[in-house]
């Protein structure tokens, strides 16, 4: 059996299910990468499964989301890979992985507003009675692999945000993994890259009202209207996500 960790590694190096298309194949796709036993289809497995909770963001690493269509005669299932962030087939285009047959990682609340008659059911622990190995925080996000980050929308940032932010701060000689754990490396890089937006302080990697300002004056290309005032609130977000979306 494997962790969600593994479960990312072996999906890199698995773009095709034998040759074809990962699409219509979720079931398949989560006992592969995670080294489970068979349990019938999405419909079936989640049947058999214990939901534990129905709030995506308390998943650990590892779980499985699972949704079930308006009949519940079929299922969706992904892997969880710490909050809301999912690993998945049948991804939201955007989210999809290049060259990988439909592979990506996405979010519950993206899946959902694909509209595509799946209702959301819940996470478990299991499958089918098959314990899973489960990591309390989310794990890296495989290095330009990563999708577009949804707090463009919700103005909440996540796992995808700041592995984006980390990919940013790779430009200012940032290091690190793009594990979307922001640390003082991370934004140290960061402090360098908001020199042109009116940043003076030291690159100490701790971010303060001078940083925050700097980051609002960065959101404000992006569509942010509001003061600077170094108090980032979800419109801030939004605006820095608009650009880490372009980058």
């Amino acid at each position: 059996m494997r962790t969600a960790t593994e479960a990312l590694d072996w999906a890199e190096a698995h773009p095709n299910r034998d040759g074809k298309t990962w699409s219509q194949w979720c079931q398949s796709f989560i006992v592969r990468a995670l080294d489970l036993d068979a349990a019938g289809d999405a419909n079936v497995a989640c049947k058999a499964s214990t939901i534990a909770g129905t709030n995506p963001a308390d998943a650990p690493a590892g779980a499985l989301h699972w949704w079930l269509n308006d009949g519940e005669t079929s299922g969706h299932v992904g892997i969880s890979l710490g909050g809301a962030e999912v690993l998945m087939t049948d991804a939201p285009t955007a989210d999809q992985w290049a060259g990988h047959n439909t592979v990506g990682v996405t979010t519950v609340a993206r899946y959902n507003a694909k509209q595509n008659g799946y209702k959301y059911v819940g996470w478990s622990r299991d499958m089918a009675g098959q314990q899973l190995k489960l990591t309390a925080a989310p794990k890296p996000l495989p290095a330009g692999k990563l999708p577009k980050t949804t707090t463009e929308q919700d103005g909440a940032p996540g796992l995808v945000f700041w592995a984006r932010f980390q990919l940013w701060a790779a430009r200012q000689g940032y290091v690190g993994p793009r594990d979307g754990k922001p640390g003082p490396n991370t934004w140290k890089a960061a402090q360098l890259a908001l020199r042109q937006f009116g940043y003076t302080g030291p690159a100490d990697g701790k971010p303060g009202v001078n940083t925050y300002k700097a980051l609002q004056r960065l959101a404000a290309r992006y569509g942010y209207a509001g003061p600077i005032d170094g108090v980032p609130g979800p419109n801030t977000w939004r605006g820095v996500a608009r650009f880490l979306n372009t980058l």
